[in-house]
């Protein structure tokens, strides 16, 4: 246990910002670290809003004792996705392994280590969920005393299995990747397929209740509360240690859980230096035939070098890729199916027509293919090899401006075929789709330098492992927040604007906005560059 302890220590120091906070005197890092603090914050405050008004919800039609439920499966659901997109970062290939398995620790120990710098990672949504949920739970069923501290010990042991499952079904990932020569595609499309699935799933139990559709709203959720006890055991112990004190229940969580923990472990360790070795090691191909080399410029050449980091990081690929893959299926969608079916879908059935969306196209597209540009994170993804380019006979601005090309060439293809696909099935005028098409390249544009300004201004060069940039960086963050909600407001805007003033028009208007906003991204990520 020392071992471990010591283990994650350093991991938390090494990756922890709060001695610069502490120490640092630069009012510009500081600001940095506070401002990805900020973002947090409203991050985990959607959170507990969300949280809270399920168990209101719950609350108010009197399914008081499944609120400790729907707490366990929401801590479950949460912790299995957040492992699972970490653990060929965290557990497997990270950067430090040469150092760390040098050291006199056992590979047990090692890996229990990064599992749980994991769990101390995530211990702030643990905390959202459950306490905001608990705070419902006890207004409304008035509790003893005794409750609050059971559910409060038994919601830390919670999310440990759901990770420990994520954790395996990562392993068996990584095993099966690490055979093969394209193994970073073959993680990569697992990845992708699991996605799809978590954002299908809401579909997926509505449509089954819709065919096994009970009358009565009470009883769906009633019937709803039962599968998760009967299924979920865990969640059937969490909820009967909290509304019966059952003390059977609250041992049988503790120890499957442990139980569990240390048998994932001992079978991980007896495997873990293969799989390493083999994710590790590059395959190199036995074929190979002589072909005249080609000469580009050093910005392409920069553009190109980004591509091959981007082809390179299953984790990369899958956070800065998936709106695109997004969008290929809705186009494809709604090509075949037909938009008013998908709107309807959607909509759940309100009055909202393929026409009055036409206006907000070029807005729906950028929202998913610029969802998160590389641009926000290729400086900082730079790292400790970032002396590598300073010594290269290149400014700041041909690196720069290499990083901005390789988004461009990445983004414009899919808003292209995004804009053209959903206004045939949209059935805009030709005029229309010309003009969705030059909107949605200045929109690339102004995303493209924005995303450059939030990783220059906020860039870290001294991570451990990719995911503390790709996943939790503060650039990501102040760019994928302001985003999100400014392009949510704009579709509504333009759908409403839509009925005053012409299609034509609106894009127009978002045209000169996005040039605008491209401008002063571009120009303030020079005057960045002028000032590192």
């Amino acid at each position: 246990m020392q071992s471990k302890m010591i283990l994650l220590k350093n991991l938390l120091l090494a990756s922890s910002s709060r001695n610069i906070l502490k120490y640092e005197k630069d009012k510009k890092k500081r600001s940095k670290i506070i401002g990805g603090y900020i973002a947090y914050i409203i991050v985990y405050a959607m959170i507990v809003f969300y949280c809270m008004a399920t168990a209101v919800g719950l609350g108010q039609i009197g399914l008081v004792n499944t609120i400790p439920a729907m707490c366990g499966i929401m801590i479950f659901s949460v912790e299995f996705v957040l492992t699972l997109f970490k653990t060929n970062g965290y557990l497997f290939a990270f950067k430090e392994y040469d150092m760390l398995m040098a050291l006199p620790f056992s590979i047990k120990n090692v890996v229990s280590s990064k599992f749980l710098y994991m769990y101390v990672k995530h211990i702030p949504w643990i905390v959202s969920i459950s306490l905001s949920m608990m705070v419902i739970y006890g207004f409304y069923a008035r509790p003893s005393i005794l409750a609050y501290p059971v559910w409060i010990i038994l919601s830390a042991f919670l999310p440990i299995i759901p990770m420990v499952f994520a954790s395996a079904l990562g392993s068996l990932v990584a095993s099966a990747g690490s055979k093969f020569k394209y193994k970073q595609a073959v993680q990569t499309v697992f990845m992708f397929l699991f996605i799809l699935l978590c954002f299908s799933a809401r579909y997926i139990i509505e449509a089954f209740f819709k065919n096994h559709a009970m009358n009565d709203t009470l009883n769906d959720l009633s019937s709803i509360a039962s599968s998760i006890n009967r299924y979920l055991l865990p969640a059937q112990w969490f909820e009967k240690s909290v509304t019966e004190f059952s003390i059977l229940s609250m041992v049988l969580l503790i120890a499957v859980t442990i139980a569990i923990y240390e048998l994932f472990f001992l079978i991980v360790s007896k495997y873990y230096r293969q799989i390493n070795s083999r994710l590790l090691s590059n395959a190199a191909g036995k074929k190979y035939k002589m072909q005249t080399l080609k000469t580009n410029s050093v910005v392409k050449s920069i553009a190109f070098k980004e591509l091959k980091r981007f082809m390179g990081s299953s984790l990369y690929m899958v956070n800065m890729g998936f709106g695109m893959v997004l969008l290929i299926i809705l186009s494809a969608v709604s090509l075949i199916v037909g938009m008013d079916k998908i709107i309807s879908l959607i909509t759940q059935g309100a009055p909202v027509s393929k026409q009055m969306l036409i206006p907000a196209i070029p807005v729906v597209v950028h929202l998913l293919v610029n969802m998160c540009p590389t641009t926000s994170v290729s400086f900082s993804l730079e790292g400790k090899n970032y002396w590598i380019p300073q010594s290269l006979p290149i400014t700041m601005k041909t690196l720069i401006s290499g990083k901005m090309l390789f988004n461009l060439y990445l983004s414009i293809p899919f808003t292209l075929i995004g804009n053209i696909c959903l206004g045939i099935a949209c059935e805009a005028s030709v005029l229309q789709i010309v003009l969705f098409l030059i909107c949605g390249i200045a929109m690339c544009l102004f995303a493209t330098t924005l995303g450059m300004r939030s990783d220059l201004k906020h860039y870290r060069h001294d991570w451990e492992n990719e995911v503390e940039v790709v996943k939790q960086g503060t650039s990501v963050a102040l760019f994928i927040l302001p985003n999100m909600f400014i392009s949510m407001a704009l579709v509504v805007g333009a759908v409403f604007l839509g009925f005053v003033m012409s299609v034509e028009l609106i894009t127009l208007i978002l045209l000169v906005v996005a040039l605008l906003l491209a401008f002063i991204g571009y120009s303030s990520s020079m005057k960045l560059i002028k000032k590192m």
